[in-house]
């Protein structure tokens, strides 16, 4: 139960960073870079705390860690994490029923590379130069004619 509550915690941080990001975007487009916190961080404890948070809604899928060479960089790790919550996320939910996500921490000498594959459809080429805009989603969204209260869309998942 202590393990579920730390989880719960961290992922209500990583949503409150969520929403500092997009204030800093806003501050972005409005010709204001947007402030990091930059500090040496190993991405591997980045990765394996994110990897937990999401073997409790992977539903039979299994993740595989692989990590080679010097993993320490000096990064802003609650964005490096927001990118890798939103990457393995969207590995979970697109990929198939008990299939196998894998992740790669990569060191080498002037940089560390972090991949995510998972087992899926390729994402067709049209969706994939949309993917990364700010605000938009590269799946249509259903219209609705008729609505109760108010909502906001602007997924870029």
């Amino acid at each position: 139960m202590r393990r579920l509550t730390q989880r719960i915690a961290r992922s209500a941080e990583r949503a409150n960073e969520i929403i500092k990001a997009l204030l800093d975007l806003a501050q972005t487009d409005r010709g204001k870079g947007a402030t990091l916190q930059r500090e040496p961080t190993d991405l591997v404890d980045v990765v394996k705390e994110l990897i937990q948070e999401q073997e409790s809604v992977a539903s039979g899928r299994t993740f595989a860690l692989e990590v080679s060479g010097d993993t320490r960089a000096v990064v802003d790790s609650a964005r490096i994490g927001q990118v890798l919550s939103n990457l393995l996320g969207n590995a979970v939910h697109h990929s198939e029923p008990r299939s196998e996500i894998r992740v790669r921490v990569n060191g080498r000498d002037d940089a560390v590379e972090l991949a995510v594959e998972n087992e899926a459809e390729p994402i067709p080429q049209e969706r994939i130069e949309r993917m990364f805009a700010p605000f938009s989603t590269s799946t249509p969204v259903p219209s609705c004619r008729r609505a109760v209260g108010t909502s906001a869309s602007g997924s870029t998942s």
